[in-house]
Parts: structure tokens; C-alpha cells; sequence
């Protein structure tokens, strides 16, 4: 059974979500995320059997350090998450999230759509924290990785020293040994 539009804005009325439509071929659902406003655009296809809610500009490859850790941990995401498909435009570098459903033969009910914009307004946006950590990085904050155990461990440790301080503790550290040596053979 095709779903409209219509039929989609009633959903969200139904929830109190504020919704905006685009002439009837779209409809957008503003929300923040750590002070960044976002939008879902939901498009409907093949006559409406088809629906489609995406975040459009999610993260960008060209900021990314290291592209094909990047790429390599999108493949695996949409390999492990349920519903999330990430998607990459290879001319612009533009990352984007999205739901695809088809609507073949049953109505889209209250509880899917609910359903997709959870996931996309939580799951998505609390692991595009971790893909931005990894963009800005080169680390994926994941219990699995040992860099970020070790960093983990560091900070609950309460052991919070860069190397950089380490080695400027070490440097101080042998400059005294040697001026006591210095005035010990001077005796």
C-alpha cells in the first residue's frame, strides 16, 4: 500500500514533531545535535511505495585525515548497524546517513517511521561523534581499538601526562643529575 505525504505528516502530528513540507515532494524535520542544527529529509518514490529518510551533509570525507580508515569503518557500519546506510559522493566528498524502506504491500505504520527517526536522530548522530573523533584523529573511540584503551585507561588512571610533558620531566630530570655530577667532581 503507497504511503503520502499526507499520511507521513499525520504521523508526526500525532507525536507533536514539527515537520515542514517542500511543494509535496518532501518533507523536512529540523533538530539539533550539540548546538549543530540537522535536517531528515523524508522523499517518497516508485508512487510512494518507496520512502527514503536521509541526513544530508552527516560529515565530509575531505576533512578526514586518514580517507580510507574513514571509508573502510562507513563500509563496516553499514555492514553492522541495523536500518543505517552510509553513503559517500565521490565528487564533493559529502557523507550522508539514511533509511530506505520500501512499502510494497502493508501501510507504513506510526512505530516504523518513529523507528527510523530514533535511529537516525540517536544511533546515527551518537556514532557521528566517534567518526568525527576518527576524522579528526585517526582513532575510533571503540573498547576494541588498544590505542584507545590505553587512552582510556591513562585518563581513569588519573595518569593525564602527555608525552610531550613526559619528556620534558625526563630532559629536566637529566639536567639536574648532571649538574650534581658537575659539582660532585669539582669536590
Amino acid at each position: 500500500m503507497a504511503v503520502t505525504l499526507g499520511q507521513l505528516t499525520d504521523i508526526f502530528k500525532e507525536a507533536n514533531a514539527a515537520v515542514f513540507t517542500d511543494n509535496e515532494k518532501m518533507l523536512l524535520y529540523p533538530f539539533v545535535h550539540q548546538n549543530q542544527q540537522m535536517l531528515v529529509y523524508i522523499t517518497l518514490a516508485e508512487d510512494g511505495e518507496y520512502v527514503r529518510f536521509i541526513i544530508p551533509c552527516y560529515l565530509n570525507l575531505n576533512a578526514a585525515r586518514n580517507r580510507e580508515a574513514l571509508l573502510m569503518k562507513l563500509m563496516e557500519q553499514n555492514r553492522t548497524l541495523k536500518l543505517l546506510k552510509f553513503g559517500v559522493d565521490p565528487e564533493d566528498g559529502e557523507i550522508t546517513v539514511s533509511i530506505e524502506l520500501p512499502v510494497e504491500d502493508s501501510p507504513l505504520t506510526a512505530g516504523q517511521v518513529h523507528r527510523c527517526m530514533y535511529t537516525l536522530t540517536h544511533v546515527a548522530m551518537n556514532e557521528r561523534e566517534r567518526l568525527l573523533s576518527l576524522i579528526q584523529t585517526g582513532i575510533y573511540p571503540d573498547s576494541r581499538n588498544e590505542e584507545f584503551q590505553t587512552i582510556v585507561s591513562n585518563l581513569l588512571s588519573g595518569d593525564e601526562e602527555t608525552e610531550e610533558g613526559h619528556e620534558a620531566e625526563t630532559e629536566e630530570t637529566d639536567l639536574l643529575e648532571e649538574a650534581d655530577g658537575d659539582t660532585t667532581s669539582e669536590e
